[in-house]
């Protein structure tokens, strides 16, 4: 089938004779349970079930309006804040459901941070941007320089900036300032890192360098990643996750989902006959 290309047919069938289950539960960090989500009357999540692997990138896809953005909006409560939603079932982040009333949310945020799909610098300079996260949850300020440097190098930025991190954030291009708003992400410390279609708005170089982050970053964090590009997906994601119509549709290792798809309805998606 004409499907996205991966460099070996021997590791595409390794692959495809891994199966879900074989994943160790140790390695679980994120886990939906029958997750259903309404705007309103309308529903549009259909009871997902997903087990989101540590120190791996995992990739929704799907065609427009299959509800990935609105699922990952579910791993830091961001749907709390548009009226009328309503939740049924469970999340667990290491274990503990993050639905409950109970949850502290600023610091599930903390947690789990987020990356939009264009890039939003707050109206401040450089520095302040990343330092804003820092001084909202009270860490040490004689570490604040340090923090700013450390996290500009995690994003592939200091070498660009470090000269005039006294400038407005706006004034960067906008892969720089996506990368800035990823330094701002990394700078709280989370253990997960959501991105919402983060290259849509980047020119090929950007997205590259984006690209190439997301795979540095895995070794410390865990990436979710909602992207429309099958590419994308391809080059980056170890897991992915592919949805419609507010439904899971298939799970599996990358090469498995794209190379030997388990159902028609992937398998059509991939090759590019709807979506």
């Amino acid at each position: 089938m004409d499907a996205v290309d991966f460099e070996t047919k021997s590791d595409v069938l390794d692959l495809v004779q891994l199966p879900e289950s074989s994943i160790d539960e140790e390695e679980i960090v994120l886990e939906t349970k029958n997750l259903s989500l309404w705007y309103g009357d309308l529903k549009v999540l259909h009871n997902i079930s997903l087990k989101v692997v540590k120190n791996a990138v995992t990739a929704l896809i799907g065609p427009s309006g299959s509800g990935k953005s609105t699922l990952i909006r579910c791993f830091n409560r961001m749907n709390d804040l548009i009226n009328g939603v309503h939740i049924e079932g469970t999340v667990l982040l290491d274990g503990n459901d993050i639905t409950e009333p109970d949850v502290d949310v600023i610091q599930l945020r903390r947690q789990v941070g987020m990356m939009f799909q264009k890039p939003n610098p707050f109206p401040k300079s450089i520095y302040d941007n990343i330092t804003y996260g820092p001084k909202v949850h009270g860490f040490n300020g004689t570490l604040y320089d340090e923090i700013v440097e450390k996290n500009l190098r995690r994003a592939a930025l200091w070498d660009e900036v470090h000269e005039r991190l006294e400038d407005n954030a706006l004034d960067l291009s906008i892969g720089q300032q996506q990368r800035l708003c990823l330094a701002r992400t990394l700078a709280v410390n989370p253990e997960i890192i959501l991105m919402d279609e983060p290259c849509s708005a980047l020119d090929p170089i950007s997205t590259a360098k984006i690209e190439d982050l997301i795979q540095e970053l895995k070794e410390n964090y865990t990436v979710i990643i909602v992207t429309h590009n099958m590419q994308q997906a391809a080059r980056v994601a170890d897991y992915t996750a592919f949805m419609c119509l507010g439904e899971l549709v298939e799970f599996g290792a990358t090469l498995q989902v794209f190379e030997a798809p388990k159902c028609k309805q992937t398998e059509d998606y991939v090759c590019g006959r709807f979506g």
